[in-house]
């Protein structure tokens, strides 16, 4: 990770993680009555995402005895923009893509990584539609046509295209190359036999197949990358420590058992704690692609 990174890293983790309020001595606040909380369009409408995603943030206020204010953007972009500017107390990013480019702008730290399905981590795939044969891939490959989603994504675009530019394989030429997809429409893509080969997650593969939309038999696996941070919760610079500390306990004292009464999101069971060190090898694909610039 570069030098401006982990000066910044150094700094904000003291207070995530150790409390050390010498930092955030000049213009913070000891308490507050309001945490203001921001994330992006999880669903089609800001009702559906509101209705998934906003009983976390009032269960968080009641925990921590504030009144808590959720605002949802109808762009992710704009909510890397308002935490670049510390404009919202904390935010679920959407995505580690997102939270490292933000973190190299100099925002806030990230403090919790959701758990799905138990676990604080997932894959990107390279998928093949059903019939391909892929031998050697991506040597393969070439000239096949390959659905990545749109650019926003991490385990749909940032993960495969960085790892297929480390193998010295520009994407857009060696491949029949889109990139405007969701998640959900390369799985049906492929079994329509749309394109040859697609993007995914196992999550979001996996959660598709469990609920009836897709079958295992309509795509297959030819290549998972290493672990992938899930979604990590951040907060402003400046946020009061003592605070931050109380919103992290709160996370993490999230179980599946309590996951399910607030509700959260279905297949969501709860947080661990994080720091940047769990977002570096999502922070070196950034620097790969272009995203972030090296020092």
């Amino acid at each position: 990770m570069h030098h401006t990174l982990l000066s910044r890293t150094r700094r904000s983790f003291a207070i995530a993680t150790l409390g050390l309020a010498a930092f955030m001595a000049a213009g913070t606040a000891s308490a507050a009555d309001k945490l203001r909380f921001v994330t992006g369009p999880f669903r089609a409408t800001e009702a559906e995402t509101r209705a998934a995603w906003g009983p976390l943030f009032k269960y968080l206020g009641e925990q921590l005895g504030v009144e808590s204010e959720l605002t949802i953007l109808d762009n992710w972009n704009k909510v890397n923009e308002a935490m670049a500017k510390d404009q919202y107390d904390a935010a679920w990013m959407g995505g580690a893509g997102r939270y490292v480019v933000v973190r190299a702008q100099g925002g806030g730290p990230a403090i919790a990584t959701v758990k799905v399905a138990g676990s604080p981590v997932y894959h990107a795939l390279f998928l093949a539609r059903p019939g391909l044969e892929v031998k050697d891939f991506p040597r393969g490959a070439k000239d096949m046509s390959l659905s990545f989603t749109h650019e926003n994504s991490t385990t749909g675009w940032l993960v495969q295209y960085a790892w297929l530019v480390s193998q010295g394989i520009d994407p857009k030429t060696y491949f029949k190359y889109t990139a405007t997809n969701q998640h959900a429409d390369n799985i049906t893509g492929l079994a329509k036999g749309a394109f040859d080969l697609a993007t995914d997650s196992d999550a979001n593969r996996n959660a598709m197949i469990a609920r009836g939309a897709a079958k295992e038999s309509e795509s297959r696996i030819i290549w998972t990358s290493p672990d992938v941070p899930q979604d990590p919760i951040s907060v402003r610079n400046g946020l009061d420590p003592a605070l931050t500390k109380r919103l992290l306990d709160a996370l993490v004292g999230i179980d599946d058992t309590k996951a399910k009464s607030i509700p959260m999101p279905p297949n969501y069971t709860g947080f661990m704690p994080t720091n940047d060190a769990a977002y570096k090898s999502v922070y070196d694909a950034s620097v790969l692609v272009g995203r972030i610039k090296k020092p």
